[in-house]
């Protein structure tokens, strides 16, 4: 309401400024202008619409009529007044019509504008979201990129390590075999060249040919035995555990290796405790174990020379009950950083070692759920020692 007071008043008053100027250009002897009453409707249409346009037209035509036409003061239109009158009426219309076209045109035009440039802003939104998600997704699929780039170096590196570990899985195993059945095919030998001069006898001893000839068939199935565990162990198979007499484990040894040790000049010492309960484990394996350490005692105590040397085997049961297995040497002992080392794989302190035995032989004793280790012996030398459990009766 407010609004549209202001344009009827802002109507009102150009017209009266329109008379007012009319009267001063009468004055000026300049008769019949009607121009500034066309400017004043032109004038109230553009700023106040087609309403106050109207307004200012009647008023126009009435002030027109009534103050600039004879008879003056009247507004009466008599015959000789109707044309100028008509054409003032003409001329008002044309004024209020282009001047209310003009500004309708020009609020469709603001309108159009304002229209184009929310459609602008809103385009131009919808660019940089678009854009902004755009340029995220980039970010991602470079950060993808170079996550698949570092995920196939790290396959490529890990196919590699796997395949170097394969290889050395498999230079361990046979590195493995090798070394534990070299004890039984060197036994073979040795039977073999026995049952050849037990022949070339005249009269042939065809009784101790058969005795070598059985030992060589006996270490042949040993030989085949070890391989067999040997390989079960490097693919984690479980040993065979079943009730073993330790004490008849180390005669065998003792039996297999007794005339290297009479050649070597060692002197071999037992100490076997009586009434020894049986361990539970798997013979074969733990006959390699005893064979390993004996046959490494031996080599130790090649190089001496300034001392008796002495092997010694003993067994006995430890207050926690399991059985202890003890094969100790006068040899040349162990430094501090072979000690630490000494069960790596391929570490070794022979010239011609493969560095497997030890590592074969604790591989095999933790199989049985124990521990082998080595420690500090009375006198010069080294002691290695290793742990079984007893075996369970079997429920009746």
């Amino acid at each position: 309401m407010r609004l549209a007071a202001v344009r009827y008043g802002l109507g009102s008053l150009l017209v009266a400024a329109a008379i007012v100027a009319t009267i001063g250009l009468h004055y000026l002897s300049v008769e019949h202008n009607r121009f500034q009453f066309y400017a004043a409707i032109a004038v109230v249409a553009w700023f106040g619409g087609a309403g106050p346009g109207c307004m200012a037209a009647i008023l126009s035509t009435l002030a027109v009529e009534y103050l600039f036409t004879p008879p003056l003061y009247n507004l009466h239109v008599y015959p000789r007044e109707l044309p100028d009158f008509l054409s003032f009426i003409a001329c008002a219309a044309i004024s209020l019509a282009i001047s209310t076209r003009l500004r309708r045109a020009e609020q469709a035009l603001q309108r159009a504008q304002q229209t184009l440039e929310a459609a602008v802003a809103q385009r131009t939104a919808e660019l940089r979201e678009t854009n902004a998600a755009l340029t995220a997704e980039i970010v991602e699929r470079e950060r993808a990129d170079r996550e698949r780039a570092a995920s196939e170096a790290a396959l490529a590196e890990t196919q590699a390590q796997l395949a170097r570990v394969l290889r050395l899985a498999t230079v361990t195993e046979c590195a493995a075999v090798a070394h534990e059945v070299k004890q039984p095919l060197t036994a073979i030998i040795a039977n073999a060249a026995a049952c050849l001069r037990s022949l070339d006898r005249d009269p042939p001893a065809l009784g101790l040919a058969r005795e070598t000839v059985s030992g060589i068939v006996e270490d042949g199935n040993r030989a085949a035995a070890v391989v067999s565990r040997i390989g079960g162990l490097l693919r984690n198979r479980r040993p065979s555990i079943a009730a073993v007499d330790i004490n008849a484990v180390i005669g065998e040894v003792l039996g297999l290796t007794r005339s290297a040790a009479e050649k070597d000049g060692v002197a071999i010492r037992t100490s076997l405790a009586r009434s020894l309960p049986a361990a539970a484990g798997d013979s074969v394996y733990l006959q390699q174990v005893l064979l390993n350490l004996v046959n490494n005692a031996l080599d130790a105590m090649r190089g001496v020379c300034e001392r008796q040397r002495v092997l010694t085997l003993c067994s006995r049961l430890t207050p926690d009950n399991t059985v202890l297995v003890e094969v100790a040497d006068t040899g040349i002992g162990l430094a501090t950083a072979d000690a630490g080392r000494i069960f790596d794989s391929f570490y070794t302190t022979k010239a011609d070692g493969l560095g497997m035995g030890l590592s074969i032989s604790q591989s095999i004793i933790a199989a049985h759920g124990s521990r082998l280790w080595v420690c500090a012996g009375r006198r010069p030398g080294a002691v290695f020692r290793f742990t079984l459990p007893v075996a369970t009766a079997p429920s009746t």
